[in-house]
């Protein structure tokens, strides 16, 4: 169902996206890698991940419990949604209707250390991860640069379907890549 909201000092009317029923969701292009590491996490226990992602136990058990349940018939968020960092509050994804979204997932492409790149509407689950936790399926390298770059300052030569490496935007441990 879409609520028609009126655009402040706008008579247009746009359909504003009220849960992940009203677009279609994508899958994530590394999701069996990503399953990988969620079966990595599950074998630590709440005091060994909270010395990995560097958090409260409490947030650890959170997250433990989030990974056991990872394969479960659980249901999924875009990631655009998903995510509450800096950069999203400035995004203020939960102001896109659904033309934004549609156009955003052809434009934009999110980084993450469990889900590698992601598209903002491809469906994922709530998790923590941080950059410098190593896995056995990671083979020492997190899930970016294990999938597609090598070394890090091989960012600035990377293009995948037509998106390159743009320095301006990002900061080295937060890369950003833009639609040529």
């Amino acid at each position: 169902m879409n609520d028609r909201l009126a655009t402040k000092g706008d008579a247009c009317q746009s359909k504003k996206v009220k849960s992940s029923h009203d677009i279609s969701l994508s899958s994530p292009r590394f999701q069996s890698e990503a399953d990988c590491f969620a079966r990595d996490m599950v074998q630590y226990s709440a005091e060994t991940i909270a010395e990995m992602l560097g958090c409260s136990q409490q947030i650890a058990a959170q997250n433990r419990l989030r990974y056991m349940r990872f394969f479960d018939d659980a249901a999924k968020l875009p990631a655009i949604l998903a995510y509450h960092g800096q950069a999203y509050k400035h995004l203020k994804a939960e102001t896109l209707n659904v033309d934004d979204l549609n156009y955003s997932q052809e434009k934009l492409w999110i980084t993450s250390f469990l889900y590698g790149l992601l598209r903002p509407l491809d469906a994922i689950l709530p998790y923590r991860m941080e950059g410098n936790v190593e896995l056995p399926s990671g083979e020492g390298q997190n899930m970016i640069i294990e999938n597609r770059i090598d070394k890090p300052e091989d960012l600035c030569a990377f293009s995948y379907e037509g998106f390159s490496y743009e320095p301006k935007l990002g900061e080295p441990d937060y890369p950003h890549f833009i639609k040529n």
